[in-house]
């Protein structure tokens, strides 16, 4: 029994993810990529092949990059015969947040409140916004 992460992406994304959280985490266990159309193989049969080697007891984590493209809609239809988790809208936060969180305490509620979390992280840093924080900072002493 395992918590497995599948990173599926258009082209390169899914590898420059796994990349980074590698330099983060100095080694990882059980997160795998799909870079959608960059390979000979169709990522419908990738996905046919790597859901086939899943045990029934590993925990399945999939996450992709957009929700109205094309690798989410392969992930969508697989919905109906497999249990797994579709998490789509990846960004980098979330990745680490989901690697970090123990296989017991994977759940739906816990995944919705890490991409909630990860939300919160994304901001525009713009200018006016930055001069806003920098007043507010020289008025909190």
């Amino acid at each position: 029994m395992a918590k497995k992460i599948l990173l599926a992406t258009h082209a390169g994304m899914a590898s420059g993810m796994q990349e980074t959280l590698k330099f983060i985490m100095n080694e990882l266990e059980n997160v795998y990529t799909l870079c959608a159309y960059t390979e000979e193989e169709y990522p419908e049969k990738y996905v046919d092949r790597f859901m086939d080697e899943l045990s029934e007891n590993d925990t399945l984590l999939v996450l992709t990059d957009l929700e109205v493209g094309s690798v989410n809609q392969i992930f969508l239809k697989k919905l109906k015969n497999r249990k797994f988790y579709l998490i789509t809208g990846m960004n980098f936060g979330l990745l680490l947040e989901l690697y970090l969180l123990p296989e017991n305490e994977v759940s739906q509620k816990k995944i919705k409140e890490i991409v909630e979390i990860s939300k919160l992280g994304t901001k525009c840093m713009c200018l006016e916004e930055m001069e806003d924080l920098d007043q507010k900072e020289d008025t909190f002493f």
